[in-house]
């Protein structure tokens, strides 16, 4: 009877080890600050609100497992606020200056022998193939999370777009609706924003009902 009851233990040990096949990997994304954007700005602010933009982090994680991906953002709700004498230059003060950076949730599910993506827009699921792209990749190394990565760069919707992506993690992962390299992508720059990986977990619960949470 003892025997049959470490057998049964051993085997539920065995099939729930086999229920968490899933890589996690969580980002770190920041905006980058243009000249462009700046212009906008009042000039005796800029290099406050360049300040604030710089320390705005958007959270996100890669879920991914045999040729599924589950890209997921954070929402992003900052309210800046500068009170008070915050700027002046010549005979103008600017004061009580405010701003907010929003983003909503994002929630992508890709698959990399399919090549294309799906998401819920206006409540209905929608599926699109990934874009096409070339990869050069280059002999430029980078260590990220102690993994050796190297930097590969392409031509994305009409701009540049440079990732390190290593191959010392099996499978192939990508976020948000990056094209897929062979290998998973660590970090990733566009002219807009840069992301990197702050963590990686392995043999995580395998993703259910994306979708639906």
């Amino acid at each position: 009877m003892l025997k049959k009851i470490v057998l049964i233990l051993v085997l539920i040990k065995f099939q729930f080890s086999f229920a968490q096949n899933t890589t996690v990997i969580s980002f770190e994304e920041k905006m980058i600050v243009s000249k462009e954007m700046l212009k906008k700005v009042p000039p005796m602010l800029r290099d406050v609100m360049q300040k604030q933009l710089n320390n705005t982090v958007v959270l996100s994680k890669v879920f991914f497992r045999d040729n599924s991906n589950y890209y997921q953002s954070n929402e992003t709700n900052k309210q800046i606020n500068l009170n008070g004498n915050v700027a002046k230059k010549d005979n103008v003060t600017v004061m009580d200056t405010e701003t907010t950076i929003k983003s909503k949730p994002i929630k992508i599910k890709k698959d990399f022998a399919q090549q294309n993506y799906s998401m819920i827009e206006n409540k209905k699921t929608i599926n699109n193939p990934l874009e096409k792209v070339k990869w050069i990749v280059t002999n430029k190394t980078k260590k990220i999370l102690s993994y050796n990565c190297f930097l590969a760069s392409t031509t994305y919707k009409g701009q540049k777009l440079e990732v390190y992506f290593t191959k010392e993690i099996s499978g192939n992962a990508s976020p948000e609706k990056l094209p897929f390299i062979n290998g998973v992508i660590l970090e990733y720059k566009t002219t807009i924003k840069t992301s990197t990986a702050t963590q990686v977990k392995f043999n995580q619960p395998d993703v259910k009902n994306f979708f639906e949470d």
